[in-house]
């Protein structure tokens, strides 16, 4: 039994909204689709999150959370924030990170306009739909 529920930001695209979730991981490699899921199923189960799978941002990230696992020869860094008890809100997964860096530079910008999105009152996520 999962005791986190993950949601997904939707994302406008054109004249609908779009899973950013769903979107990322149907272009990812079968090795990083298979990280991503490793990590979701091993973070579902976990009463409290903490490193190395998982990382609290300070500074211009403040009151953002990474998801943090390689694939592909490269340190993956999807970016989300709590949304309630036990739920975790994927607000960019596209994230990575080079030299103590995220790419893309604004991550943290783009992620923080889409916390406050949500704040705002705005139904702006879904359930994410992870394959079993």
């Amino acid at each position: 039994m999962n005791l986190w529920t993950f949601k997904c930001f939707l994302k406008e695209k054109e004249n609908y909204l779009v899973d950013v979730v769903t979107e990322w991981y149907e272009k990812q490699s079968a090795q990083v689709q298979a990280r991503f899921d490793n990590a979701v199923e091993f973070l579902s189960h976990q009463p409290t999150w903490k490193r190395p799978q998982v990382g609290t941002l300070t500074d211009e990230c403040e009151g953002l959370i990474e998801i943090r696992f390689t694939a592909d020869k490269v340190e993956r860094r999807p970016l989300g924030c709590y949304g309630g008890e036990k739920v975790f809100i994927f607000l960019m997964p596209e994230v990575t990170e080079r030299g103590n860096n995220f790419v893309p530079k604004k991550a943290c910008e783009t992620a923080t306009k889409r916390k406050d999105i949500i704040k705002g009152g705005k139904d702006r996520v879904q359930i994410c739909e992870f394959e079993d």
